[in-house]
């Protein structure tokens, strides 16, 4: 009986040392397999940037150094490149037919983002990579330059969560680019209520469903207030209703692909004081951003809003971080490492 209960372990003990083998084999060595090719692309990026930071004219360097901290500083875009921003948005205007409007510092510095800008178009083909892009484009008249960066897999995800909505306003996610890279949106043919635009836009911007329809209703206000004065109570019964029957009207355009509901005189009203009274810019941070480089992201909601509370503590969480970043001495190391990680 012990020579079977012998024999029994001894084939016990091959048939655990056959199954750590074949685990070994079957899963530790692909994963070291994978964790060497991974520190592999990593080296090779590395060396991939700082052969074009050395051969990049100390000029050109410095230009793209300040054309990124003016853009960290802009709030969104460090955000969207070191936190869970999905895109941000960075708009540099400038109209020299209102110059008594700006200093000769905002005159300098918009200067300073298109030399920058100009820089950037010769070395941006040089960085890719599997989670970033970053887009710019530029006003004809050369008086609004504007990025967008945009991360690949959460904007995926985001797509594929809202599908209907992005469906009938992108068609599809490969074409959110072309739509979003525009400096104005008037020459894209849009199939649907343009606010329809808006709310998905508030999604890939990292609104929840709630406040997306906010950030929509923000727009929507701003198209009511364009439309005439709404000071309704001291206007006649006539034009009150001339100005809420054409913004009524406004609503109804393209209805196929829209989800508004045919809103009644006295509905818009209280919609419009609503909006007006309780939609407010809120800093997406619970601190002080006295002296903080880093301009800290707005955002359209109602005060208290639990969302709002969450993401404010999220952002805070990592605004040293920025800061640090932002005045390293290699800032631009830092910053192109991670564009194209």
């Amino acid at each position: 009986m012990s020579q079977v209960k012998k024999i029994s372990n001894e084939i016990w003990m091959l048939y655990k040392r056959f199954v750590m083998t074949f685990a070994f084999t079957v899963l530790f060595l692909p994963l070291l397999a994978f964790a060497e090719c991974y520190d592999g692309m990593h080296t090779k990026q590395t060396e991939n940037l700082q052969n074009i930071l050395t051969s990049m004219p100390i000029e050109d360097r410095q230009d793209l150094e300040c054309l990124f901290r003016y853009l960290m500083a802009d709030g969104d875009f460090a955000y969207a490149l070191f936190g869970d921003k999905p895109i941000a948005f960075s708009d540099f205007y400038v109209d020299l037919e209102l110059g008594f409007f700006f200093n000769q510092s905002t005159l300098n510095s918009f200067a300073t983002i298109y030399k920058g800008w100009l820089v950037w178009q010769k070395y941006k083909s040089s960085f890719s990579s599997n989670s970033f892009i970053l887009m710019d484009y530029v006003s004809v008249d050369y008086k609004l330059i504007g990025f967008v960066l945009y991360h690949k897999q959460k904007v995926q995800a985001l797509y594929d969560k809202h599908q209907p909505l992005m469906s009938i306003v992108f068609q599809d996610v490969d074409r959110i680019a072309t739509v979003i890279c525009s400096p104005t949106l008037e020459h894209l043919k849009l199939e649907y209520d343009k606010h329809l635009y808006h709310q998905a836009l508030g999604l890939l911007l990292g609104y929840d469903a709630t406040n997306a329809k906010r950030f929509r209703d923000k727009f929507e206000l701003i198209d009511a207030l364009m439309i005439g004065p709404f000071a309704l109570e001291g206007l006649n019964v006539k034009t009150t209703e001339t100005i809420l029957l054409n913004l009524q009207d406004k609503k109804s355009i393209d209805s196929q692909y829209s989800n508004f509901r045919e809103l009644k005189i006295p509905d818009i009203i209280r919609q419009l004081n609503n909006l007006s009274d309780n939609l407010k810019v809120i800093n997406l941070s619970l601190r002080d951003e006295t002296l903080s480089p880093i301009k800290i992201p707005k955002y359209m909601a109602f005060e208290g809003d639990q969302e709002v509370i969450a993401r404010q503590k999220a952002y805070d969480k990592i605004r040293d971080r920025l800061i640090k970043i932002y005045f390293s001495e290699n800032f631009l190391e830092i910053i192109l490492s991670r564009l194209q990680s």
